[in-house]
């Protein structure tokens, strides 16, 4: 029998049908989340995004790939843990960095065009980037995003923001409301993802503490490299801020999806997919501390350049 379908944890509940239950609740609960954020969005939200957009996607080709390489041979990590942290920071942007961002006070247009256009070059650069990488440890597989697959991706992202911003053209007041209460979903997904791989999955936390310390380092170089860069070239704090979520805010549940259609052996497979799962739980967690420091930055440091208009508890409550 395939490992994928043998029984893991409570209820007989299989790998293969855990992966299915997350694909579907994070497919779910990201199109709500995201028709929230564009209930909130203009056209003129994501126009004049030239310099955003280039050093956002500059950082997210050029160093964070490179940085994660760093981390991980610093570490000594073995190649089951280290190609998964590889393959992560060279996938594209996670859409959810616009609901992180909406509710930061960041750029949340900014966003979602770094996690559709980092989502295209994700085609060419995730094989390339990670087969450079790799060596370091082995080229016993390529990992690739299919076309398709990067299309249903970018899908997703643009389908729910576009129809937020159309509601949000006809019905402005309303729209506010709304989107406190869809982007609450992302809530629902991080604490109902943890809750459910606590129960039925607790063995998928068993890694090497090396291994932990990469999944919750990397993202956070990312959200710093983001916003130190943008702080010393003078972007405005919201583009800043924009940049630096989108950095640290990477499409784990991406990675796992290719993952399952690259890699054919499946007790390989199996150990390769440990870290990404761990991420996928765990960077959310991350990216609400990340709201929490830049809502501060904005109202202790730029007061000016950072409104009140989202706020956090509005959203939960």
């Amino acid at each position: 029998m395939n490992i994928l379908d043998t029984d893991v944890g409570l209820g007989g509940i299989t790998i293969r049908e855990i992966e299915t239950i997350l694909q579907i609740t994070t497919l779910a609960t990201g199109c709500i989340a995201l028709f929230g954020v564009g209930c909130r969005l203009r056209v003129s939200d994501i126009e004049n995004r030239e310099k955003g957009i280039c050093l956002g996607l500059g950082l997210h080709v050029l160093v964070v790939p490179f940085l994660a390489f760093l981390v991980s041979a610093c570490l000594q990590l073995e190649a089951t843990s280290a190609l998964p942290i590889l393959v992560i920071s060279s996938a594209p942007i996670s859409g959810y960095a616009a609901v992180l961002g909406l509710w930061g006070n960041g750029d949340a247009g900014l966003c979602v065009l770094l996690a559709v256009l980092s989502s295209c070059l994700s085609v060419g650069f995730l094989p390339l980037c990670f087969y450079v990488f790799s060596s370091y440890w082995h080229n016993d597989f390529i990992i690739v995003a299919g076309p398709l697959d990067v299309a249903a991706y970018i899908a997703v992202i643009i389908a729910p923001v576009g129809a937020g911003m159309g509601l949000h053209h006809y019905f402005p007041k309303a729209t506010v409301y709304i989107s406190r209460v869809c982007s609450g979903a992302f809530l629902i997904k991080v604490a109902g993802t943890f809750i459910f791989m606590i129960v039925y999955y607790p063995q998928q936390f068993l890694v090497d503490w090396t291994a932990w310390v990469a999944i919750i380092v990397t993202p956070l170089v990312g959200f710093l490299i983001g916003l130190s860069s943008s702080h010393v070239l003078g972007l405005p704090l919201k583009t800043s801020i924009a940049i630096a979520i989108s950095l640290g805010a990477i499409n784990s549940n991406m990675v796992i999806s290719v993952g399952l259609d690259t890699i054919t052996d499946v007790q390989q497979l199996q150990a390769l997919l440990k870290v990404p799962l761990i991420h996928f739980i765990v960077t959310p967690v991350q990216g609400l501390v990340w709201v929490a420091l830049c809502r501060y930055l904005g109202k202790e440091k730029y007061p000016e350049l950072f409104g009140s208009e989202t706020k956090l508890i509005d959203v939960i409550t």
